[in-house]
């Protein structure tokens, strides 16, 4: 390993014996956590030099390294995985049987067919693509290398630029090399679809109230209805839900959302919208069709060019009165509490159905809770409410183990 960041005037015994530490993986260079052990040193060059054992493969320029000491860097690791196993973060959850109903859960990333024309430096937002921008959408939220960036909010259609926020996840400190692969991310449990086009879907770190990210639908010039919708629930026939979201809606837009007969391909009961700007609450109670066995959520912007953005999305019987311990919660005792947000007023207008303002009431304790263990059973834990009322769509408040 050569570096001119080692001390040219040092002794050998400063280095021999030390641990070194790959912190960086770089192309053709070792991968990152690889250790090695410092046995010789040579200070003659303008670059000093260690030489370790074991050899790892041939260390690249631009390499980031650590130096330690006296104690193994794996030692050091595993003793912060135990301090931050210990360690818990507040979070806050809706009660909801729609898959990924918070939009935490993982994205799928699909090749846009599209690289970098050029090097992306940690402040350009403007990135040349090496084909034309009809690959992306607005809307999109793309990665390249371990970067996340979007949503798109300008493309050169007949050129070769796009527009993006730079480290919505990821380190913008690397230069993103020419050809790097453009990829595109879309919510995995949400299926895109439209009147006239297909929205894009994406995870945006702005515009949100809960969590680390909101759903966007961005509906082009073409796309008269955009819809997000969810993965189908099963649900026998008779049963009265309570489906709610909050949603974003941007300056001259308009949102529904829409509970879905999927058995039937109809729309049950009246949907709920609104066209007002920011942040709206919708709300109501809906009873599943006697001859409907599935149901879905469909978030709607409804407009060419409109863009929403979804906080979350609750569907939940309000009979239910037994909730699973969340997958990545570890222990009863991470629940903390049971909550829900008191419906504000409503808001008038031919355009606004059943369409609440936000914040308009401090958040209420539900109920206390049983909880229920079966330590040999596929789902361990599970906690019951003694009664459903009032039908507020519920929330937990938790604490979840570090990441």
């Amino acid at each position: 390993l050569k570096d001119a960041a080692l001390a040219p005037a040092a002794e050998s015994e400063d280095f021999v014996g030390d641990w070194i530490y790959i912190r960086e993986a770089v192309t053709s260079g070792p991968a990152i956590g690889d250790i090695a052990r410092v046995t010789a040193v040579d200070f003659s060059g303008t670059n000093s030099t260690l030489t370790f054992a074991p050899a790892l493969t041939a260390v690249q320029s631009g390499t980031d390294w650590e130096r330690h000491r006296k104690v193994r860097p794996n030692i050091i690791n595993d003793r912060l995985d135990i301090i931050l196993g210990l360690l818990r973060q507040n979070v806050l959850l809706p009660a909801t049987i729609v898959t990924d109903g918070d939009f935490e859960a993982s994205t799928t990333s699909t090749d846009s067919g599209s690289n970098t024309a050029e090097a992306v430096d940690a402040t350009e937002t403007e990135i040349d693509v090496d084909t034309s921008g009809a690959n992306f959408d607005l809307g999109d939220v793309i990665q390249i290398d371990g970067e996340i960036m979007g949503p798109i909010s300008a493309i050169d259609q007949s050129g070769t630029d796009i527009v993006v926020a730079r480290g919505i996840m990821g380190t913008t400190a690397v230069t993103h090399a020419t050809s790097a692969d453009i990829n595109i991310l879309t919510p995995t449990d949400w299926t895109a679809s439209g009147t006239g086009g297909t929205p894009a879907l994406g995870i945006a770190d702005t515009n949100v109230r809960h969590g680390r990210g909101s759903l966007v639908i961005t509906n082009d010039g073409s796309t008269s209805v955009g819809l997000a919708k969810s993965a189908s629930m099963n649900l026998p026939g008779g049963t009265v839900c309570i489906v709610a979201a909050d949603v974003f809606i941007t300056a001259g837009d308009k949102a529904r959302l829409t509970f879905h007969d999927v058995t039937n391909s109809a729309t049950i009961g009246t949907a709920m919208e609104s066209d007002e700007t920011g942040w709206v609450h919708l709300e109501n109670l809906f009873t599943v069709p006697a001859t409907c066995e599935q149901v879905q959520v469909h978030l709607e912007s409804q407009v060419a060019a409109d863009i929403t953005y979804w906080d979350y999305a609750t569907v939940w019987p309000v009979s239910d009165k037994g909730i699973d311990l969340p997958l990545f919660l570890e222990y009863l005792f991470d629940i903390e509490s049971m909550f829900f947000y008191p419906v504000g007023t409503g808001i008038a207008g031919s355009t606004n159905v059943n369409a609440y303002r936000i914040n308009e009431g401090a958040p209420q304790l539900y109920a206390h809770y049983q909880r229920e263990r079966d330590d040999t059973g596929v789902v361990s834990a599970r906690f019951y409410v003694e009664g459903r009322r009032p039908t507020n769509a519920l929330w937990l408040e938790g604490r979840k183990p570090y990441p």
